[in-house]
């Protein structure tokens, strides 16, 4: 039917509680289009819904003009100071400055220890011969020396088998003189000739003035056996001290000494015996 008129605006209500949102009831069918009514006087405004989820960003915009220059805003606050940095390479040395006044001395420091010794330096050079000295005092005049020449007893040809020592008739050397320092130089030679026997030690010293042989003091030479008229030769030197000054009897002595049972002999042939007073 035909539309009424519009009643005259009612006073507003308390707002309500919101009721509990109802379910969606199915989309009815659409009615006819109404004539627009009076707009009504504006309700008061609604609690603030819960917020929604944040969307997605939207694409990014256009780049927008540089806008004027602000003014300058106020002068931050000092930052905190920064790290140490890396120390830098040396400079180029300056030039020497004017050298300072000479400062007052210093007192004399501890004596140090004493330092390890030194390597041996070389050798120097030989000085200079010193000027020679002056001739000392003559000494005291030394004791008289022997006047006696050295004495040579020549033996003859002598031929022993005796083992003990035997002499012979020749030669007895007489007036050996020993001068006060009591001493005499004896040498012997032996010379032997080899003849057909045993192993023979053939043996040549000397008595002084008819005292028994030193046996120490002999030449001695081994004959082996079967050496027909070979030659052999020995000798020995002795110093002899504490002899009484005056004249000496030597006379010269020999043995002959098997290795065998059976005897053999002994050739002396021309043997000496040098005495030499000191």
């Amino acid at each position: 039917g035909a539309y009424g008129a519009t009643g005259a605006d009612g006073a507003t209500g308390a707002t309500g509680a919101d009721g509990a949102t109802g379910a969606t009831g199915s989309t009815g069918a659409t009615g006819a289009t109404g004539e627009t009514g009076a707009t009504g006087a504006t309700g008061a405004t609604g609690a603030d819904g819960a917020t929604g989820a944040t969307g997605n960003n939207g694409a990014t915009g256009a780049t927008g003009a540089d806008g004027a220059t602000g003014a300058d805003g106020a002068t931050g606050a000092t930052g905190a100071d920064g790290a140490t940095g890396a120390t830098g390479s040396t400079g180029a040395t300056g030039a020497t400055g004017e050298a300072g006044a000479t400062g007052a001395t210093g007192a004399d420091g501890a004596t140090g220890a004493t330092g390890a010794d030194g390597a041996t330096g070389a050798t120097g050079a030989d000085g200079a011969t010193g000027a020679d000295g002056a001739t000392g005092a003559t000494g005291a005049t030394g004791p008289a020396g022997s006047s006696s020449p050295i004495v040579v007893i020549a033996t003859e040809n002598f031929v022993t088998h005796s083992s003990v020592w035997t002499s012979s008739p020749t030669p007895s050397i007489t007036k050996v003189n020993i001068g006060p320092s009591g001493k005499a130089l004896v040498s012997i030679t032996a010379n032997l000739l080899g003849f057909v026997g045993p192993d023979t030690i053939c043996q040549l010293s000397y008595s002084l003035n008819g005292e028994p042989v030193i046996e120490p003091y002999v030449a001695s030479v081994f004959v082996p056996a079967g050496y027909f008229f070979k030659y052999f030769s020995s000798s020995a030197i002795v110093l002899l001290t504490n002899l009484n000054e005056g004249a000496f009897t030597f006379e010269a002595r020999y043995r002959a000494i098997y290795k065998r049972e059976v005897s053999g002999n002994c050739y002396f042939d021309e043997s000496r015996i040098y005495v030499e007073p000191q």
